[in-house]
């Protein structure tokens, strides 16, 4: 099973370039975790955004479901939990297995270890360090 960086489907498959990300951070590079709005029905999904751009509602953005629709894995690693939820949760479960995406929603990703029967909810910002979060199909 091989497995991306989410920064590197972003950058080889979606066509982002570099200035795309940002770099201030212990873990970069970082994507922006955003929502996109339409107008009709009014409604908001979350989306990754380009980091520089125009303003707010008219930076490029890319649906969150969209990308990781196509995936089934994700992979946290420690770098990404501490970024993302903070110190106290870095090896409060084993990063070195790959999570399977079960749902995807408004606020959050619902993952499950492939050992355990339990769903674990996780906020998308977890996925703003780009090069940490790894992918796979």
């Amino acid at each position: 099973m091989e497995e991306l960086s989410l920064f590197d489907v972003l950058y080889h498959e979606y066509k982002w370039e570099k200035k795309d990300f940002g770099y201030d951070g212990p873990y970069p590079p970082y994507v922006r975790i955003g929502m996109k709005m339409y107008l009709l029905p009014p409604s908001l999904e979350p989306a990754f955004e380009k980091w520089y751009g125009a303003l707010g509602i008219f930076r490029e953005k890319l649906l969150i479901h969209d990308l990781l629709g196509k995936f089934r894995y994700v992979r946290m690693t420690d770098e990404a939990v501490e970024d993302g939820m903070g110190l106290k949760y870095v090896g409060a479960f084993d990063n070195s297995i790959p999570f399977r995406i079960v749902s995807l929603n408004k606020t959050e990703m619902i993952l499950r270890h492939p050992d355990e029967m339990a769903s674990l909810p996780f906020w998308y910002p977890i996925l703003s360090p780009a090069s940490k979060v790894m992918l796979s199909r």
